[in-house]
């Protein structure tokens, strides 16, 4: 198993490298060998052989930046997600699929994959939170903390019962504001993403 971890250094606040410890655990302990891939802010990006693309949560000025680097990627990007590419975006880093994302009074063009919009406010929201995944007939748990405000997206991946936030699921694509890591916390959802 084939998994890219897009900007481990800027984009990992929280300990959000840990999703990708929890999948390489859970693919060998399935008989599954693993590679991982870095893409830092100055790295070329390919997503071919790619089984999986993990990207997590950053300062909002770093999410700015991943935005910027991985622009320059896109259609490669797209390619990836419409050939139903599995791709995990957590905390503030999906809000840059998006057609905008609004930061101090300034409005930031996202990747537009996705039509939905992000505004980041003043209130920080950090909550325990508690969701449903329809599409997987699934309960987790995680937690947020982030200041960002979406609107427009389908709130399919995780449908909070506990907490706040949004989130957006589109064939492999899977973005929440959840983080904890989710994969360290949430033992079914990691296999079902990597098994």
């Amino acid at each position: 198993m084939n998994i890219l971890h897009l900007y481990p250094d800027s984009m990992s606040l929280y300990g959000e490298s840990g999703n990708v410890k929890a999948m390489t655990e859970a693919a060998g302990k399935a008989g599954k060998t693993v590679e991982i891939y870095r893409a830092d802010l100055d790295s070329e990006i390919s997503f071919g052989g790619i089984d999986l693309v993990y990207i997590g949560q950053g300062t909002e000025e770093n999410e700015l930046r991943a935005l910027a680097h991985i622009r320059k990627f896109k259609d490669e990007l797209v390619s990836y997600i419409e050939g139903g590419g599995k791709l995990l975006a957590t905390g503030n880093a999906w809000e840059i699929f998006g057609r905008s994302i609004t930061y101090r009074d300034k409005e930031y063009e996202g990747l537009r994959i996705f039509d939905y919009t992000t505004v980041v406010g003043k209130e920080r929201l950090v909550d325990e939170c508690e969701a449903h995944v329809s599409s997987f007939d699934m309960d987790i748990i995680g937690f947020s903390n982030h200041s960002g405000v979406v609107t427009g997206a389908n709130n399919a991946f995780t449908e909070f019962t506990k907490g706040r936030g949004e989130s957006h699921l589109y064939k492999g694509f899977m973005g929440t504001h959840m983080i904890g890591p989710i994969l360290a916390r949430n033992n079914s959802l990691t296999e079902k993403l990597t098994v």
